[in-house]
């Protein structure tokens, strides 16, 4: 989980614009350390969205993305996460339910 504090702006246009994010060198080093999920409290990974998803989601194994993620901040250290995304065909991404279980 990326925690950076950005979901204080959701709402508003400032939301989408100049939010923190993961270098492509970031994105590479996750790889290679085989992570399987990433979430950020951020609308993407990266304002360099596409080399960074190409890097994440053209893993061996893709990374999935869960993004604009709320509250991250209040979460315990260790927790487990839920993601019901809809099963949406045809798509490369779909609206999620996720939920922190502590």
């Amino acid at each position: 989980m990326f925690r950076t504090g950005w979901d204080v702006h959701y709402g508003r246009e400032a939301y989408w614009h100049d939010y923190p994010g993961l270098s492509p060198e970031g994105a590479r080093w996750l790889v290679e350390r085989d992570v399987a999920l990433l979430g950020f409290d951020t609308p993407s990974p990266s304002r360099d969205t596409q080399e960074v998803h190409e890097i994440l989601l053209g893993a061996a194994r893709p990374v999935v993305l869960v993004e604009s993620l709320a509250h991250l901040g209040e979460l315990p250290d260790r927790f487990t996460l839920i993601v019901s995304p809809l099963r949406l065909s045809g798509l490369d991404g779909a609206p999620a339910r996720v939920v922190a279980v502590v």
